[in-house]
């Protein structure tokens, strides 16, 4: 039986040792991408905004791909974090139970929460941070069963028509099949290109202009199928490399939310 009144600081003490990364209310928006679009080297899932060391607000890539495409204008380069953020961030103190992060993934659906101490942050915790908990535990149900929908797109399909479905479904990968070859393009890797000279140049004539791009144009993220019959447990030790975004079966999909919030987590979807 899992124990999720074990604290914070107990179950991801490793979060402690990496640089805590926050921005400020001022920030615009081409620094908050990049930093979302690298966040795998630098063990960052999203994005604290602080004024000194309060948190104030929280951004996810989802919320600058939805700004992007909801809301083109002119000067949208100069978009404030401020403009970008959830401002309903929880204070979620190091000493608080893990079930109580877990919870708040699952009331807001978003898998990222500034961690503080007598209210001054001090660092994030991601749902990936959480895998560790899931390794221990050695859960040796097959990962297929907490797995989900795949979602895929053909080579051709333009980029702009690739978002909306991704932001509509509430999905971060989308699979491409290309021959015997096996792909996914994410969030990251979008945001990795929009926010390239490039990217950049494009969505300066216009956002109608990304539907011009195809997704077999962007730098994808190859993908091996992997068998149905791979443990939780085993699927969480993969999904702990950042380079990993998430693991691929013939049918579905498995993330590091899937394999937390549907396991140690599922009485609080």
């Amino acid at each position: 039986m899992l124990n999720l009144d074990i604290s914070i600081k107990e179950v991801a003490g490793h979060i402690f040792k990496r640089p805590s990364l926050s921005i400020s209310p001022e920030a615009l928006l081409p620094q908050v991408a990049t930093y979302l679009a690298i966040g795998p080297q630098i063990y960052v899932d999203g994005l604290v905004v602080t004024v000194g060391k309060d948190p104030v607000g929280r951004i996810s890539s989802k919320q600058i791909l939805q700004n992007i495409i909801i809301s083109p204008r002119t000067g949208w380069l100069n978009t404030k974090a401020s403009e970008l953020m959830d401002r309903n961030v929880p204070s979620v103190d190091m000493n608080s139970s893990i079930g109580t992060a877990i919870k708040i993934f699952g009331e807001t659906r978003l898998g990222f929460l500034p961690i503080t101490e007598k209210g001054s942050l001090i660092a994030s915790l991601g749902i990936r941070d959480i895998l560790s908990l899931i390794i221990n535990t050695n859960i040796d149900t097959h990962a297929s069963h907490v797995s989900s929908p795949t979602v895929r797109v053909a080579k051709e399909t333009n980029l702009k028509h690739a978002l909306d479905i991704m932001l509509i479904k509430s999905i971060r990968n989308v699979v491409i099949r290309d021959g015997t070859n096996t792909y996914i393009i994410n969030d990251r890797k979008i945001l990795e290109f929009l926010f390239s000279p490039k990217g950049k140049e494009i969505l300066t004539i216009g956002i109608t202009e990304i539907g011009r791009i195809n997704v077999g144009d962007l730098d994808l993220i190859p993908i091996s199928i992997i068998s149905d019959d791979i443990s939780i447990t085993e699927a969480a030790k993969l999904l702990m490399d950042v380079r990993t975004p998430c693991l691929l079966f013939e049918n579905s999909i498995v993330t590091p939310w899937d394999i937390v919030m549907k396991t140690i987590g599922k009485n609080f979807l």
